[in-house]
């Protein structure tokens, strides 16, 4: 049993009504995202469980440094109440601010986002040409031609090539 004074019981419950009211910022914040995702999305039980790992973790690493590591129900009564004044007062402010900044980050994204995805498909699609240029045949992939034929040759040549070759030099030879 901790015999605390009285300042310092004030002193803790006041650290608690801070934390509180920036778990209830957090919290605003976070609502003004969730505004713009579906109420089942996953990543928005992915922030709500993060929320919460996080104002736990607070909670203790606040009774740690204010009440040797006991949390007392008038510590959390001081949060509640924090986090209350905060989410009622600033937090619906936060809320509209944070809405209004992604309404206009989506609006302005999506342009951007949809000149880098075309980008991207464009040099997918080159790249799978070279590729497919590179592996044209799969004998070349499973067999190295040069090692199976002995032939001093580079290992991957076009058949089709290689007869042209074959013939041109065939025709300079006459």
């Amino acid at each position: 049993m901790i015999n605390a004074s009285a300042a310092e019981n004030l002193r803790a419950f006041l650290a608690f009504c801070l934390l509180g009211a920036a778990l209830g910022l957090l919290w605003s914040v976070l609502r003004g995202v969730r505004a713009h995702l579906s109420k089942k999305s996953a990543l928005a039980v992915f922030l709500d469980a993060a929320f919460c790992v996080l104002a736990a973790f607070a909670v203790e690493l606040c009774a740690l440094s204010t009440y040797w590591g006991q949390v007392r129900a008038f510590h959390l009564f001081g949060a509640a109440a924090g986090f209350a004044a905060a989410a009622s007062t600033l937090g619906r402010g936060v809320t509209a601010v944070v809405r209004g900044v992604l309404s206009l980050l989506l609006r302005l994204g999506r342009p951007i986002a949809g000149f880098f995805l075309r980008k991207g498909r464009a040099f997918g699609r080159f790249a799978a040409k070279k590729a497919a240029n590179r592996l044209h045949s799969s004998r070349c992939i499973l067999y190295n031609k040069s090692a199976v034929t002995g032939s001093q040759k580079r290992p991957c040549q076009k058949p089709a090539r290689e007869a042209l070759m074959h013939a041109g030099s065939a025709k300079e030879g006459k």
